[in-house]
């Protein structure tokens, strides 16, 4: 059956089995577990599978179900970073079936290969996905280029808009609940993710100051904007 679709891994999953204890791991999971079930009651979610750090979430194909599955993406990104649950995921519209034990479908790979090509903390939507007018807002959707693999090119994307904490914040955030021993040296793979969600809240602040249009992206990169920006105030 056509469906939009969530794949969404948590970051830092690996970092939180090596680092925390038997009952530590289980007492994250645990909070993660009832974030999710709390997700799925309020935004009356009726398909949806959990396996390790990978969870699935599919709606129906109509105005709403994508309204839903937007609401669903935004808050359990707002929600998750709160309590260390750094999410990254990738939805889309198509095919997929639910069998008792096993999800499949052409949908179902979309999402995942979104979900594994960026690099942040974010959801991004497939482009041309259906109903995309009914939701361009600062609050919903807007149109921004995906940080993604070095070798992949650079290109616009409809994506999640969420409230990102300040740098300091997301930084002691990413840090917490077993994503880093305490002491314990930070590499760039942590930076250029950080770096990357950092700059959406920016472009954000820049696009909601200047009453932009959220369906359309002036430049290449946001770095663009906020140099102009930057330029207005040379002092």
């Amino acid at each position: 059956m056509k469906s939009f679709v969530l794949s969404a891994d948590l970051l830092g999953f690996k970092k939180m089995v090596k680092n925390l204890n038997e009952e530590e791991l289980d007492q994250r999971l645990n909070v993660w577990i009832k974030l999710v079930e709390e997700l799925i009651r309020e935004f009356k979610i009726t398909r949806f599978k959990m396996f390790s750090d990978t969870l699935v979430v599919s709606t129906d194909p109509t105005k709403e179900g994508f309204g839903s599955l937007i609401k669903f993406s935004k808050a359990a990104l707002e929600r998750g970073i709160i309590k260390s649950f750094p999410i990254r995921g990738g939805i889309a519209y198509g095919d997929i079936s639910w069998g008792k034990e096993i999800i499949s479908g052409k949908a179902l790979i979309k999402a995942y290969e979104i979900e594994k090509s960026q690099e942040w903390i974010g959801i991004t939507c497939e482009n041309g996905i259906p109903h995309l007018e009914d939701y361009w807002s600062i609050e919903n959707l807007i149109t921004y280029p995906t940080p993604k693999k070095q070798n992949d090119v650079i290109e616009l994307h409809p994506i999640i808009s969420w409230e990102i904490p300040k740098l300091n914040d997301l930084t002691k955030i990413l840090t917490k609940g077993g994503l880093a021993k305490k002491g314990e040296s930070l590499y760039w793979d942590f930076g250029h993710k950080t770096s990357n969600t950092i700059q959406l809240k920016f472009y954000k602040e820049i696009l909601e100051k200047n009453k932009k249009d959220p369906s359309k992206f002036l430049g290449i990169l946001p770095a663009e904007l906020i140099e102009i920006e930057l330029e207005k105030h040379p002092n």
